[in-house]
């Protein structure tokens, strides 16, 4: 790699195939040479991604799956919220005795008070730290290797990356889309790469044995997001991903969604929730959550249609495998929380982002 002379206060030196490199931080774009170089051709073991929530995961999930590949290794994802002092030095420090080495992944970290120079040097663990912002100390950046995963206000720059995770999604599975499609779909999300994601998945399934993602599918499966938010936001919801469900909700912030009006939305996907909960337990359908889109069209739709009316069909099928996720004691615990929550919002609506956080991490841990 070429030397480069980068003015920073914080400058780190690496070595890279035994060249010393002097670099404060790597911009996104040498992410995969750095990739390419773990873990022979790198000294560092602990890693800081910072900046777009989706690709500082992605770049974590590839460390570890390079990891994977040349080492036996465990691996812990650790969240912020999940984190104390106490339990981070003890998972840092603690050797596993089941394999040669550990990875420990924080996500969405910020708490760098519970961490020194001593602490780093002393663990034997590789570390891989995500943050949606540049909050490291300094001793960090001495020791990590830092990339820079943030993206852009331009459009250039947005399509750029949106194009790049699409054509990655869809090479895997050897998947195409139109042109046309393919414009509609990215003018319809915005700059979403965690929406983009979850539709290009919605859409590979729904295509079935079809090469091509075409426009008409695009149409008929991605309303704007405005429209579609009620049906992302209890797929968000479910997978019990807090940051990701917490990111959605950042968005729709972001589009001018008031937050009576996503308490709205949340309420009216707890009521489909527990209807749908209702059907399958008294078994007033036959539905199972292994049933592909066919199975449910042909077996649960002509049952269901006339029940539970206003769904798109395919909707209605994400609403099953949804409601089979939780128990009905699940269901009414977040019932509870949520009916909490509305109480709150008539006493002090200024508060009101602050509650729908704490909501949205209550129903994330249960859905988890």
């Amino acid at each position: 790699m070429e030397k480069r002379a980068l003015s920073s206060k914080a400058q780190s030196e690496h070595i890279i195939f035994n060249e010393k490199v002097k670099v404060p931080v790597y911009p996104k774009e040498r992410f995969s040479f750095l990739l390419s170089k773990i873990p022979k051709g790198i000294k560092e073991k602990i890693f800081y991604f910072y900046g777009d929530s989706f690709l500082c995961e992605a770049a974590a999930k590839e460390v570890i799956a390079r990891l994977k590949k040349e080492k036996t290794i465990t691996y812990e994802c650790l969240h912020e919220e999940d984190i104390d002092e106490t339990i981070l030095i003890e998972k840092l420090l603690n050797i596993s005795l089941f394999s040669s080495e550990k990875v420990i992944w924080l996500k969405n970290f910020f708490s760098f008070s519970y961490l020194n120079t001593e602490i780093l040097k002393k663990t034997s663990c590789y570390i891989i730290i995500t943050s949606k912002e540049d909050v490291s100390p300094d001793f960090l950046k001495k020791l990590a290797i830092v990339v820079d995963f943030t993206v852009k206000a331009s459009k250039d720059e947005q399509e750029i990356w949106q194009k790049q995770v699409m054509f990655s999604i869809l090479e895997k599975v050897n998947k195409k889309i139109t042109s046309d499609a393919q414009k509609l779909l990215l003018n319809r999300i915005g700059f979403n790469l965690f929406a983009l994601k979850n539709y290009l998945e919605i859409l590979i399934n729904y295509v079935g044995e079809k090469e091509f993602i075409d426009e008409t599918d695009v149409k008929l499966l991605v309303t704007p997001i405005k429209e579609e938010a009620a049906f992302e936001i209890g797929e968000k919801l479910v997978q019990g991903d807090i940051e990701t469900a917490l990111n959605f909700f950042k968005n729709l912030l972001e589009q001018g969604f008031h937050p009576l009006a996503i308490l709205a939305m949340l309420t009216k996907e707890l009521k489909s929730l527990i209807e749908a909960k209702i059907l399958q337990k008294e078994e007033k359908i036959k539905f199972s959550p292994s049933f592909t889109y066919q199975d449910f069209l042909k077996i649960t739709y002509p049952e269901i249609k006339q029940i539970l009316i206003g769904f798109h069909p395919y909707a209605l099928y994400h609403l099953l495998k949804r409601a089979s996720r939780y128990t009905f004691k699940e269901l009414c615990s977040i019932q509870k929380m949520l009916l909490k929550t509305e109480t709150i919002f008539k006493n002090n609506l200024k508060a009101a982002p602050y509650h729908l956080e704490q909501l949205i991490i209550f129903w994330c841990r249960i859905a988890k």
